[in-house]
C-alpha cells in the first residue's frame, strides 16, 4: 500500500521509469528490514512448532504407503482440489485485464484499481480468516472459501454471458471477493 501510494505520487510528479523503480526497490528494501527485526517471536514459533512435530513423527511408528493409497485418500483428493483451483485461479489472474475488459466493459485504470481495493481489504480479511481456522479448522476455511469461489465465478460467467451488467460495480466487487477467497485458500 505504501509502495503504491509512493509509485502514485512518483508518476503524478513526472519521475522516469528509473526513478520509480530504484523507489520500489528501496521501499521493499525497507519494509523487508522492519519484517526481519519485528518477526523474531513469529518466527520462533514457526521453529519451535517444527521441531516438535518432527519429534511426534519420530515417535511414531511409520508403515510404508504406496502412491496409489496416498493419491486416493482424502490427503489426495485435497491436493487435487489445490491444483485445480490454483489452476482456475492462475488463469483468471493471467487474463484479468482482458477479461474485465471485453467481459464487464471495465477499464484497466477500475481493473488496477480493484487489485488495489482488494490488496488493502485482504489486510483484514486474513486477520478474519485466521479466526476462523483457528475456531473451524483450516479444512473448513478451504471449503468455504472454495465454494465461495466457485459461486463468484459462476456469477460472472452469467453476468458475461447474458451481459446482464447495469453496472460495473457488481462485477468489480464480485472479482474483489474472488482475490479474497484467493488469498484465504492460500493461506490454509
Amino acid at each position: 500500500l505504501i509502495g503504491g501510494g509512493v509509485l502514485a505520487a512518483l508518476t503524478d510528479g513526472g519521475f522516469g521509469y528509473e526513478t520509480s523503480f530504484y523507489t520500489m526497490m528501496g521501499t521493499v528494501a525497507v519494509l523487508a528490514l522492519i519484517t526481519f527485526m519485528t518477526n523474531k517471536q513469529a518466527g520462533q514459533r514457526v521453529l519451535d512448532t517444527a521441531k516438535a512435530r518432527e519429534e511426534a513423527a519420530k515417535a511414531e511408528s511409520q508403515q510404508k504407503v504406496n502412491l496409489l493409497s496416498v493419491l486416493f485418500s482424502k490427503f489426495g483428493l485435497f491436493l487435487f482440489a489445490v491444483a485445480a483451483l490454483c489452476a482456475g485461479q492462475g488463469a483468471f489472474q493471467a487474463q484479468f485485464p482482458n477479461l474485465m475488459k471485453n467481459a464487464f466493459s471495465v477499464s484497466e485504470a477500475v481493473s488496477a484499481t480493484s487489485l488495489s481495493i482488494s490488496a488493502a481489504l485482504g489486510l483484514i480479511v486474513v486477520v478474519m480468516a485466521e479466526r476462523f481456522s483457528a475456531k473451524f479448522g483450516p479444512a473448513a476455511l478451504f471449503r468455504l472459501c472454495t465454494v465461495a469461489s466457485i459461486v463468484v465465478v459462476a456469477a460472472l460467467y452469467f453476468i458475461a454471458e447474458f451481459q446482464l451488467i447495469p453496472t460495473i460495480i457488481f462485477p468489480v466487487a464480485l472479482v474483489i471477493i474472488y482475490l479474497q477467497g484467493i488469498t484465504v485458500t492460500d493461506m490454509c
